[in-house]
């Protein structure tokens, strides 16, 4: 998220986006505000994300849940571009679907503000991310561009399907790349 960039560093992976989306899962689980660390579980349940046991149990509730629908993933490297392919099977119908390229093992060197002089690690950094309108068969495809310090190795897709309306996960798939 952006809102944190004014005190005195800019995360480097921060976007508007990830601010919007945020706040629009504020306004629809009625919360009285956005928060880091701040956590949401299969689109339904948010908390405090630092609360590990609450965490273990709200995940482990979600993956009992039967999926509605399966994705299944295709991709192919050309040069600086991803191409995924995405078949959906099941029922999709009301639902969009998010595509995100996530990146592990990052290191950011902290320069000023509060972790100024740190080194922090990140795991699952969200790199590219698309919302993706569905045509009626459930199939496509969609590129994504890659940064020149992009590590192939350390990657992976993750695409999910969000109800329009509730933005509730209704199902989920991934890729190593």
């Amino acid at each position: 998220v952006t809102y944190w960039n004014k005190l005195g560093w800019k995360d480097a992976f921060s976007q508007k986006m990830f601010d919007e989306r945020q706040y629009a899962y504020g306004r629809l689980m009625q919360s009285n505000g956005v928060y880091t660390p701040q956590l949401v579980v299969n689109g339904s349940e948010e908390f405090v994300g630092s609360r590990k046991s609450q965490t273990e149990k709200s995940i482990e509730k979600a993956l009992s849940q039967k999926a509605e629908a399966s994705i299944i993933l295709n991709k192919m490297l050309e040069n600086n571009t991803l191409k995924v392919h995405y078949k959906l099977e099941g029922n999709f119908k009301n639902t969009v679907l998010n595509i995100a390229l996530v990146e592990r093992n990052i290191e950011t060197k902290i320069l000023k503000g509060e972790n100024e002089g740190r080194t922090l690690k990140h795991d699952n950094v969200v790199r590219e991310f698309q919302t993706i309108q569905l045509n009626a068969t459930g199939d496509g495809s969609v590129s994504l561009n890659l940064s020149s310090d992009f590590k192939q190795k350390d990657s992976k897709i993750i695409a999910y399907l969000q109800n329009k309306d509730t933005w509730k996960i209704v199902a989920a798939s991934k890729i190593g790349l």
